[in-house]
Order: structure tokens, then sequence, then C-alpha cells
């Protein structure tokens, strides 16, 4: 005979939700937080583009992160004005 199917799990509690939103809340700011230090590491070797490409990683699972908006385009502003002297040679 067939195996029977475990019984639904009832729903979470708002406590139980509270605090899984917690837990998650927090996973998210440390990799928030990883990939920011990552991405100034990468700024710090003159690796621009890919400290960009670092930051927009936290832009896409939060897209109001304001240090991480602020580091894009402070970048991006630098990587304009290095070209604009590089066309100046």
């Amino acid at each position: 005979p067939p195996t029977p199917h475990p019984p639904p799990t009832p729903p979470y509690t708002n406590a139980e939700s509270s605090a899984a939103s917690d837990v998650y809340k927090r996973q998210l700011d440390t990799c928030a937080e990883n990939l920011m230090e990552a991405g100034l590491v990468a700024y710090r070797a003159g690796e621009f583009t890919r400290g960009i490409e670092i930051w927009q990683q936290i832009i896409a699972f939060n897209p109001q992160h304001q240090p991480a908006l602020d580091a894009i385009e402070t970048t991006e502003e630098q990587l304009s004005r290095l070209k604009t002297m590089n066309n100046k040679e």
C-alpha cells in the first residue's frame, strides 16, 4: 500500500512568523555587510567595475540599501572622471 503523507504543517503563529522574519532580516543584513566589505576591497584595489558588480548584488535583494546605492553612484562618477581624463591625454 502507498505510504501515507504526513499531515500538513499547521500555520505559523504570529510569534513564530515574527521570529523567523527577524532571523531572515539578520541574515540579509549580514549578507549585505559582507558584500559591502567585498565591494570596498575591490574598490580599494582599483577594481571599480568589480566593486559596482558586488554592490549591485545587494540591490538585487534590497533595492533601498542606501550605502550600496551611494557606493555605486560615487564609483560610477569616479569611473566617468577617469574616462574623461584618459580621453584628454
